[in-house]
């Protein structure tokens, strides 16, 4: 589970785009809201690779073993 020593939890100061790499021109996953709870897991320069804990209904989603 993220939150430990080695992944600090921070906090979002304002709506963000959560990117699939460290560039404003990457694609965006979605927003995370402000307050919404984050765990760092890198960094590369000046950006910071997070953990995101949330939940999504088992009817939205599939495994990926085997695509």
């Amino acid at each position: 589970t993220p939150p430990t020593t080695e992944r600090p939890e921070m906090r979002v100061l304002k709506p963000v785009n959560l990117r699939t790499e460290p560039s404003t021109k990457a694609s965006s996953y979605g927003l995370l809201e402000k307050d919404a709870i984050v765990w760092q897991d890198g960094k590369e320069g000046d950006w910071f690779e997070v953990w995101v804990h949330g939940y999504v209904r088992k009817d939205f989603v599939k495994p990926i073993v085997g695509e």
